[in-house]
């Protein structure tokens, strides 16, 4: 069961269009999840779903709508995006819910969790694949429709298996990262820091955001003595473990040194390329410019409206500008732009104070932890593009907060019932 809830898992966070019959293959995930919902079906009570957050989100895409209309615009983005969050991303995420409960899961979390990580883990792989391989990237481009403006065939970026690359991609690989850290310390497998290592590395190919973010996590991973000594235990004590450590350590010795043997022409100049992009930033600090172009660009879009209404109540834009202001990729910028202060109030308090609740309630410390850091990644990231609310690490977030809601209903239920069992004993 639960390799066919990270099957469906999979095909929901990466959702792609199957060229050659042209047809969305998160059908496919909501097939297994129908699956396995009947495998042990159950209902639910109106109040395990999350009401609060439905009709804050729709209130925010009639809201939106109505402010793009008053502003004689036509860019209503945003409010598909809420509705498109309040029923798509949330009912996916009570779905999950609804399985884990169902299957009387004892940790649905890490459950939910694992799954994710390995569905990381499978991305990591198609990236790796797809840096070194011409061919891989031909078929891959004949059989999953890309989108966005990067042409994947001739770029040094990689998508793996998934619509797009970029920042999105990445930064949901960095949060398999994160998440492999949480169940390494739950459950002291080595197991899980090798998948971590594993897929920080490849994600260097797809954006520096999630990568940068990735290395961040293993630094602090193993900043303490007793952090280290549980990990040198897992790759020297465990078989597995050694065995993994001497093969990588045999790679290195033969590969590295014949790198240009095991690679064509075209993938070396690709890394190469990626990696002066990649260090791009250090490379212009030892001239004194601790910037990069990205960086420069984001900064040029970081501009809040002066006129006090349009930062009230927004302009009605999401994917364009308007009044003089250049289109933004900022998340928070994007947001105000299309809703004003009052949306960007509205939404990140109600996402934010959600995702932290979920974890409290839920009374597992290790799980506040993650969750906490999962928060504030969040918080800072937004800043550059609205993952929160779109792309991969949009769907998990939601995923968290869905399935959150039916777990944690279903264990305050079960507390009430034996409450009163005891009660009236």
């Amino acid at each position: 069961m639960f390799w066919a809830l990270t099957a469906g898992m999979f095909f929901y966070l990466f959702p792609v269009v199957f060229r050659p019959l042209n047809i969305p293959l998160a059908l496919l995930a909501y097939t297994i999840f129908f699956v396995l919902w009947a495998v042990r079906p159950i209902y639910i009570s109106i109040n395990a779903i999350p009401l609060s957050v439905v009709f804050t989100l729709l209130f925010l895409a009639v809201y939106s709508a109505l402010v793009t209309m008053l502003a004689g615009m036509h860019d209503l983005t945003f409010a598909v995006q809420m509705a498109k969050v309040a029923t798509l991303y949330l009912g996916s995420g009570v779905i999950i819910g609804i399985i884990c409960v169902g299957l009387r899961v004892a940790e649905p979390f890490d459950v939910i969790i694992r799954a994710f990580v390995i569905c990381c883990f499978i991305q990591a792989i198609f990236i790796a694949i797809s840096i070194f391989s011409v061919q891989f990237r031909v078929v891959m481009d004949a059989l999953v429709l890309a989108t966005g403006n990067t042409n994947y065939l001739e770029s040094f970026r990689v998508r793996g298996f998934s619509a797009s690359g970029g920042p999105a991609l990445g930064l949901n690989q960095a949060l398999g990262v994160l998440s492999s850290f949480y169940l390494f310390h739950r459950t002291k497998k080595g197991f899980y820091l090798y998948i971590a290592i594993a897929i920080t590395i490849p994600t260097f190919f797809v954006a520096r955001t999630g990568f940068f973010l990735a290395v961040i996590f293993l630094i602090f991973n193993f900043l303490s003595i007793n952090r280290i000594k549980q990990a040198c235990r897992s790759i020297f004590l465990q078989p597995f473990g050694f065995v993994f450590f001497a093969f990588s350590i045999l790679v290195l010795i033969i590969v590295i040194p014949n790198i240009s043997s095991f690679f064509d022409y075209d993938a070396l100049g690709r890394v190469e390329y990626a990696i002066r992009w990649g260090l791009e930033i250090f490379i212009n600090a030892q001239s004194g410019d601790f910037e990069s172009e990205t960086t420069s660009a984001l900064m040029e879009m970081l501009v809040v409206p002066s006129e006090l209404h349009f930062l009230l109540f927004g302009f009605g834009v999401f994917d364009i500008g308007a009044f003089g202001y250049e289109r933004t990729d900022s998340g928070y910028l994007k947001t105000l732009y299309a809703s004003g202060l009052i949306g960007v109030l509205v939404l990140y308090g109600t996402l934010f104070s959600t995702l932290l609740l979920t974890a409290i309630r839920y009374r597992q410390p290790s799980f506040v932890v993650f969750m906490t850091l999962f928060f504030a990644v969040l918080i800072v990231v937004e800043i550059k593009e609205p993952f929160l609310y779109q792309n991969y690490a949009g769907r998990f977030a939601f995923i968290l907060i869905g399935a959150g809601s039916v777990i944690n209903w279903k264990r305050r239920t079960r507390f009430n019932s034996n409450l009163r069992v005891i009660l009236s004993g």
